[in-house]
């Protein structure tokens, strides 16, 4: 299909998805390559979770234990400041305790895993539940689904259409109300080797030839590795100039300076939509139509049961069948998934990965 032929909602859950699909596919390649690393990443992702959700009840602003884990493992793998993402000194102090306390045994976890390339190692502790993946996507495909959400467009769609409301207090105010049932999972965002930098002379120093540059955003690329596409290009174009039209605006308020803040305004840029942003989708290669995500869910299931309870296939085809009812799961087609998500696992090398050269 074409990108005209999904609606947003939908474009977006496919290119979530897709990328989910690789994770989830690169975590079952390190378990069974590497055993309990990736197991063990989740248990110390959690272990620092509840550290900050138990330390962190004392301050004025608590740090969600989750948001912490995920912040420590960013901040590890990019050699940043994890204070960074404190919102007060007393943050700023639980934060660099944390990496303190923790930092030697992220270290010592991430040494190995062998298949993390391509993904965050905050992406790779989290465990997704192929059970409630299957159970969404069941509903948002079946009529009843379809009819008790009110979604009238789409072919997965799970996003009603929008309602008009008169409001109450103001007759002259109309109410647009947007619903929508929300997707599970939590999707990677992936680590790119095509990195693109930008830069703005509001924030940053531009020298070239030994000239300062003024009033410019300057994108650099890294020439020893691969070029990035043009739509990566130009969404990178678009974030940078977004970030400096941020900063202007923020620094007129600041100033109370009205005429430039309005100025500003009126600049506008060219209005994008976040579908833009997404992989089109027929470049996608696991979630490839709607017919593709069923044999992946149960696929993946049924390996899990494989690998981690030591059932047979054929005994995992007959559980999978029993846990994962409708689209007509039957043993068989379970079983054919299962050869193929096999297949996907034992064949995964993080070169396989659409978004590494």
């Amino acid at each position: 299909m074409r990108t005209t032929d999904y609606t947003d909602d939908e474009l977006e859950t496919k290119d979530r998805w897709d990328k989910l699909f690789w994770i989830e596919i690169a975590k079952r390649k390190e378990r069974q390559v590497t055993g309990d690393a990736q197991r063990m990443l989740i248990r110390l992702h959690d272990e620092i979770a509840l550290f900050f959700d138990r330390s962190g009840q004392e301050l004025d602003e608590p740090i969600d234990g989750r948001e912490g884990a995920t912040a420590l493992l960013i901040a590890f793998q990019w050699r940043s400041n994890p204070a960074d993402n404190a919102y007060d000194q007393a943050q700023a102090d639980l934060y660099l305790k944390a990496m303190a306390h923790f930092e030697r045994r992220i270290r010592e976890v991430a040494s190995k895993l062998q298949y993390a390339r391509g993904f965050r190692l905050a992406d790779l502790a989290v465990e997704n539940d192929i059970e409630t993946m299957w159970g969404w996507w069941v509903y948002v495909n079946s009529n009843a689904g379809r009819k008790e959400m009110g979604v009238g467009k789409g072919i997965f769609s799970s996003r009603r259409e929008p309602v008009k409301t008169v409001d109450e207090d103001d007759p002259t105010l109309t109410i647009v109300t947007m619903t929508s049932y929300a997707r599970p999972g939590q999707p990677p965002i992936p680590v790119t080797n095509r990195g693109i930098d930008t830069f703005a002379s509001d924030a940053d120093s531009i020298v070239i030839n030994g000239h300062s540059v003024t009033d410019s955003m300057v994108i650099v690329l890294d020439l020893n590795h691969p070029l990035p596409s043009m739509r990566e290009l130009e969404n990178a174009a678009y974030m940078g100039i977004g970030k400096v039209q941020a900063r202007r605006i923020d620094a007129a308020m600041e100033r109370g300076d009205l005429a430039e803040l309005q100025q500003l305004l009126d600049q506008g840029s060219r209005p994008l939509k976040f579908t833009q942003f997404l992989t089109p989708p027929e470049e996608h290669q696991l979630f490839k139509a709607q017919n593709s995500v069923a044999p992946i869910l149960r696929g993946l299931y049924a390996w899990d049961l494989v690998h981690n309870l030591d059932l047979s296939d054929a005994e995992a085809s007959r559980e999978t069948s029993r846990v994962l009812s409708g689209f007509n799961t039957t043993p068989k087609n379970v079983i054919n998934a299962l050869n193929s998500i096999r297949s996907k696992i034992d064949k995964y090398e993080p070169e396989n990965l659409p978004w590494l050269w």
